[in-house]
């Protein structure tokens, strides 16, 4: 028989999916690129829209802080550099 698949994890612990292995883990924290969903204990990805954010909030929509050379430009994306002014 197969291995023991997690649905559902225990108080303070969410669901994050490894994509490597296809399978579901229980994790305190979710990793760089996720943020915790607490309405159903999972970790979701942040919005494809900012694929340099590696820290998000407001269920997704806002990044507060991006990868290496990024910065958050109103919480709404990452950029390379600021804009003058």
């Amino acid at each position: 028989p197969g291995g023991v698949l997690c649905d559902l994890c225990g108080n303070g612990h969410y669901l994050k999916n490894d994509v490597s292995s296809s399978k579901d883990t229980c994790v305190s924290s979710c990793n760089s690129g996720y943020y915790k969903y607490s309405p159903t204990k999972v970790c979701k990805t942040c919005s494809s829209k900012m694929p340099s954010c590696t820290t998000c909030e407001t269920y997704g929509a806002t990044c507060s802080a991006c990868s290496n050379s990024y910065v958050a430009l109103d919480r709404l994306s990452c950029i390379g550099s600021c804009p003058d002014g």
